[in-house]
Formats: C-alpha cells, sequence, structure tokens
C-alpha cells in the first residue's frame, strides 16, 4: 500500500505507483503467453489494491476520473503532448515494454520541471 508520508501531493502517488506497476508488468509480460490485464491485477493486489479501485487498471485513468474530457488531462498528456495509451510506438496492450520506457521518460522530464509547472490545470 502506499506510504503516504512520502509524497507531497497525489499526482506523486500517480505518477511513481504507475511505474512501480509498468516495470512489473515488462518485466513479467511475454507476448501471446500473457494476458496484460492478468499481470496487472497480481501488481494490484500484491500491493495491496482492490482491482476495482483503479479505474482501468491505469493511475492515469483513475487520477483524472470524473473530470471532463479526462484524456486530454492525463498525467502523461500534461508532460508530453503527443503521449497516448495507443501510440502505435509504445502501445501498452501490444508493447508493453516499450510503454513502461515512455512512462520513465516521461516521469523523468515531469521530475526536472518545477513544482507549480506540474500542477494538471
Amino acid at each position: 500500500m502506499i506510504e503516504r508520508t512520502r509524497y507531497t501531493n497525489w499526482l506523486d502517488v500517480c505518477w511513481d505507483e504507475c511505474e512501480r506497476m509498468w516495470k512489473y508488468v515488462s518485466d513479467n509480460y511475454v507476448f501471446r503467453e500473457n494476458n496484460l490485464d492478468v499481470i496487472k491485477d497480481q501488481w494490484l493486489e500484491a500491493n495491496g489494491y482492490k482491482i476495482s479501485w483503479i479505474r482501468g487498471r491505469c493511475f492515469f485513468c483513475e487520477y483524472v476520473w470524473g473530470r471532463d474530457q479526462h484524456c486530454n488531462i492525463c498525467p502523461g498528456v500534461q508532460v508530453d503532448n503527443r503521449f497516448g495509451c495507443f501510440n502505435l510506438e509504445y502501445n501498452y496492450e501490444t508493447k508493453p515494454k516499450l510503454f513502461y520506457k515512455e512512462i520513465v521518460r516521461l516521469n523523468k522530464v515531469r521530475k526536472e520541471r518545477t513544482e507549480d509547472e506540474r500542477k494538471i490545470t
């Protein structure tokens, strides 16, 4: 479960948990042998989450849920407006290892920004 004292805001939690989950997925996914949702469910349960708590098994979706046009204000899009889960270069369903690398890249870019620049508008 999340150690809340480590974080200054829930956006940081969102990014860190997303990166941790996708590292696990990347390390455990074998093309055409694994179901991606099963791997994500394993990680969620092993880390103290109920699957129903995280919409779409995605911390980004959970973070923006209920806001208008939630994909447009996805934390990944806020860092790079070309980001998308179904981007052909790193589609999360077909290229989870590349998707993980993209999450790591975006999080690094995000952390290099100032606190005000990191906030979702």
